[in-house]
């Protein structure tokens, strides 16, 4: 919070400007035959489980080093309750607060799985070029946005 309050957020704007120009550009420029090969209209894509110690692992270090699930981790653990008027000990409301952490990101996953099936009868490689495009286009915009925005109050 004080990074964004200080003298050099301009800074700030200017190197997260660029990144989102850099991702928009690659977005953009990602060749159309990536896509629309023969191999991804002919072929399903299979996903293969055989290890699932493995799988289960990789899925774990992903949620691990996602920026989201750290800051809903740090968020729910600064909200815990620090009175403990229901006659509950500060682990118990802990260990009860993990546990509905836990709880609510399987719930997540799971549904997250199910609309996932449901959505690759759907989209097709067409869908998945034009998404790419939209989405580049996006970060290109707020990209140069927020560059500017920092360059004019880096000049002022």
């Amino acid at each position: 919070n004080d990074l964004m309050m200080g003298d050099n957020r301009h800074f700030l704007k200017i190197i997260g400007g660029g990144f989102f120009i850099i991702l928009g550009l690659v977005h953009v420029l990602k060749k159309k035959s990536l896509f629309l090969s023969k191999d991804n209209l002919t072929k399903p894509l299979a996903l293969s489980a055989s290890n699932y110690v493995m799988t289960a692992l990789k899925g774990f270090m992903i949620n691990a080093v996602n920026p989201g699930v750290l800051f809903y981790w740090l968020t729910i653990m600064s909200l815990l309750p620090t009175d403990t008027t229901l006659g509950l000990s500060k682990t118990q409301v802990l260990l009860i607060c993990i546990i509905i952490i836990l709880i609510t990101f399987f719930s997540l996953d799971v549904l997250k799985i199910v609309l996932a099936k449901k959505l690759k009868e759907i989209l097709t490689a067409q869908w998945m070029y034009m998404i790419n495009l939209v989405l580049g286009i996006i970060l290109l915009v707020f990209g140069t946005l927020f560059l500017f925005q920092g360059i004019f109050a880096f000049l002022k």
